[in-house]
């Protein structure tokens, strides 16, 4: 804005907004897995890796930290069934989250899930909604300022 780079600014402000819709999109996915729960599957890390667009050396890592679990295969592979999938994406939507205090208690939160607790996922999803309409009314509230900054600039 300083250099009067109107269009580069909200270039910025859409792509934040792109990172709530898809939130969005993994709370939905949350909410469909939690419901279809009783149908047991289980993915290779690639598999979920191009499910979720996660790199695999996330998910690697998450594992490392306690995040989320997996289960060697006879050819030594990791196989995440569904359960990991739905903590998988409760992770995914920390990602976008501004780094805070509320955030690494999600994570705890997240890796202290007991195996096929949908209660606590549950309640999970809710507070990640909360989160994120909370977010989403920020940014429309920055919107709004920078509307009036523009307006100041005369860039409108």
């Amino acid at each position: 804005m300083q250099r009067k780079e109107l269009d580069a600014a909200l270039w910025i402000i859409n792509k934040a907004q792109v990172a709530n819709y898809e939130d969005k999109i993994i709370i939905e996915q949350v909410n469909n897995y939690r419901e279809n729960l009783a149908h047991e599957n289980s993915m290779t890390i690639g598999e979920v890796s191009l499910q979720t667009n996660i790199p695999a050396s996330t998910l690697r890592y998450w594992e490392k930290e306690g995040y989320v679990h997996s289960k060697r295969g006879d050819n030594n592979y990791r196989y995440f069934n569904s359960y990991q999938f739905i903590k998988i994406l409760l992770m995914k939507l920390t990602q976008n989250a501004v780094y805070s205090h509320e955030i690494i208690q999600l994570k705890k939160t997240i890796r202290n899930l007991e195996e096929y607790d949908i209660e606590g996922v549950k309640s999970i999803v809710e507070e990640c909604q909360q989160h994120l309409n909370k977010r989403n009314q920020e940014q429309f509230h920055g919107l709004y300022f920078l509307y009036q900054l523009c307006a100041k600039l005369g860039l409108k």
